[in-house]
């Protein structure tokens, strides 16, 4: 009967671990509330929503500036609806953003205009934005989505999640057959 205990307790164990979401980066702090005006701080960012912070950032204001929304989407550390100055640029708003993720295909960001009843997608090379940033960076219009491509992968990571999870089976299986041949 113990055994039975064991190797129950191992298997909880072992999808306790499999099923726990990895810890969010602490460095940020929570979000700094003020109560009247329902904003939550970000660094020098504003996200206005409801209690619970969700909604749009505000980001780059000052005094008199006309802030116009833009969304952002992909691979960025931060995402969503932001409203920035008028002639914002794709760099700043990438900034506002605190930069693209690891994973992200700079060469290949691609932004959504609509005017009037035409639309249009363009890709940016922000890597060439580096290199002229004058000549080649974009000034973002009034509700532009930015899509920030992140990079295709070889593995599926539903693979991978699969894997560990039959290994992780199959090693409770050893441990369990190697704990019942030396208790005999």
């Amino acid at each position: 009967m113990s055994f039975k205990r064991a190797l129950s307790f191992v298997i909880f164990l072992s999808f306790i671990s499999a099923h726990i979401a990895p810890a969010q980066s602490l460095s940020d702090g929570p979000p700094r509330v003020d109560p009247k005006l329902k904003k939550y701080s970000l660094g020098n960012d504003w996200r206005v929503g409801n209690e619970n912070g969700l909604g749009d950032f505000i980001a780059g204001y000052y005094p008199g500036a006309v802030m116009i929304p833009v969304n952002l989407w992909g691979a960025t550390k931060t995402s969503g609806l932001f409203r920035v100055p008028k002639n914002t640029t794709l760099t700043t708003l990438l900034s506002y953003a605190r930069g693209p993720t690891e994973d992200a295909e700079l060469d290949e960001v691609k932004i959504k205009r609509v005017s009037g009843s035409k639309e249009q997608v363009f890709k940016v090379d922000v890597e060439k934005i580096f290199d002229n940033p004058a000549e080649n960076d974009v000034i973002l219009q009034p509700n532009d989505i930015v899509y920030v491509v992140p990079k295709k992968t070889y593995i599926d990571p539903r693979l991978v999640y699969l894997v560990a999870f039959i290994a992780s089976i199959a090693s409770i299986g050893v441990a369990g057959v190697t704990i019942y041949d030396r208790s005999r």
